[in-house]
């Protein structure tokens, strides 16, 4: 009785990962000689690959008097795709990791780009293309502070644990946002605003309206960000950044940051537009 299974070889295989395999088959349930393993893999080829490839590329020797290790570097020719070794190091050296992707699953695809490359040091040029190839961001921002004589695998760690503690903090935030003791929210969907609003709203710019202290009287408000903003555009020294709503020279740091408020990438929360589709209704509590 055998200890565990092999499946049969067929002709659309790669006879490569099929040999690995048979090897770990042969290893685990003790078949040693030669003549045993031609054998078992003689049994093991699918009817089309023996009668209709292995006798044509063994003749005029017929296949079971072949040894072992002819027989392997036989069905590896015929049936193991050929790697151009230059294509496949182009491919590893222009991957990017993905914007939804984790730190985890970038390593796991950068592994298997790896594979046919042949490379000599195979895990300092890993290492170089996991960082060079990662995404902007705190986490990238973290793991260059390391020596570069730290390993793979810890700076794995420290990635990982970096994105679990944003991950932590960015629910604490939201957990954290809701309506204050005394007063009372109400959110209602808007449409998207086109013409000129009434007060000192611009175009397009949706305006607030709150009861006064003591009145019955109403004003039109802007949130602040909409005035820091308009500020920003009127002063000299400069264009308001519209992903952190400061004034710089144009190099745009937080255009890979995630927004606490709407989730989107691209700006940070005090800049988030979100808010214009929201309608905010305050009351004192009674």
């Amino acid at each position: 009785m055998y200890i565990g299974a092999i499946s049969e070889f067929n002709q659309n295989e790669d006879f490569t990962l099929y040999e690995e395999r048979f090897e770990q088959f042969c290893l685990a349930n003790k078949i040693e000689s030669e003549k045993s393993k031609t054998a078992l893999l003689l049994s093991q080829v699918s009817q089309d690959v023996y009668n209709k490839t292995l006798r044509d590329l063994t003749f005029p020797v017929l296949p079971k008097d072949k040894k072992y290790e002819e027989l392997t570097a036989e069905l590896k020719t015929h049936f193991s795709p050929q790697v151009n070794v230059y294509r496949e190091r182009i491919k590893f050296y222009h991957a990017f990791q993905a914007t939804d992707e984790t730190t985890t699953e970038w390593h796991a695809r950068l592994r298997s780009l790896a594979v046919n490359c042949n490379f000599s040091s195979l895990e300092e040029i890993l290492k170089d293309r996991f960082i060079s190839g990662m995404k902007s961001g705190p986490v990238l921002d973290r793991i260059v502070e390391e020596p570069t004589s730290q390993s793979l695998a810890r700076l794995m760690e420290i990635a990982a644990t970096k994105e679990l503690s944003m991950t932590y903090n960015d629910g604490e935030r939201i957990n954290a946002i809701g309506p204050t003791r005394n007063t009372q929210i109400q959110e209602t969907s808007v449409p998207k605003q086109t013409g000129r609003h009434s007060g000192d709203g611009r175009a397009g710019e949706p305006t607030f309206m709150h009861p006064r202290q003591g009145t019955n009287q109403t004003r039109a408000w802007k949130p602040a960000y909409g005035r820091r903003m308009e500020n920003g555009n009127a002063s000299n020294g400069g264009v308001t950044c519209k992903c952190c709503g400061k004034k710089h020279g144009g190099i745009w740091r937080y255009k890979e940051y995630q927004c606490n408020n709407c989730g989107k990438i691209g700006h940070l929360q005090s800049v988030c537009r979100e808010v214009m589709f929201r309608t905010y209704v305050y009351g004192c509590e009674r």
